[in-house]
């Protein structure tokens, strides 16, 4: 799948079970081919409390999906470009101010609550699924 029909396809409301930016994300790097950096690395989460706790207990959005992208042999790179994602530094709601999105060429794109936030941001780390 092309970035572009990925974008378009519908998004359903925020769910922390089915719908959140990492699952989004996830999303995209199975749509380029890859498994599931999710289910690689086992974590289940239903609720933004219990999220939160697996973030904790990982480390960090960082460490979580470095981990998780190493599993399904997805490779960093140190230039981003459209299609690739990355752990990205940006205010969120929790307060941990780290999100997952993919980079348009341009900008990056996250999905927040109410539904995709597109703008600059500083990424952590950038994978190319």
């Amino acid at each position: 799948m092309r970035l572009r029909g990925f974008m378009a396809l519908s998004l359903p409301e925020w769910d922390w079970q089915a719908h959140d930016c990492c699952r989004w994300v996830d999303r995209w790097v199975q749509a380029r081919g890859h498994a599931s950096p999710i289910a690689a690395l086992g974590l289940v989460y239903d609720s933004e409390r219990s999220a939160l706790r697996r973030i904790t207990e990982g480390g960090g959005l960082l460490p979580l999906w470095t981990a998780g992208m190493s599993l399904v042999g997805v490779p960093s790179v140190d230039v981003a470009k459209a299609g690739d994602v990355a752990v990205i530094h940006r205010p969120t709601v929790d307060g941990l101010d780290q999100a997952m999105a993919i980079c348009t060429g341009k900008r990056w794109v996250s999905l927040g609550l109410r539904g995709l936030i597109y703008g600059p941001a500083k990424p952590l780390r950038v994978w190319r699924p």
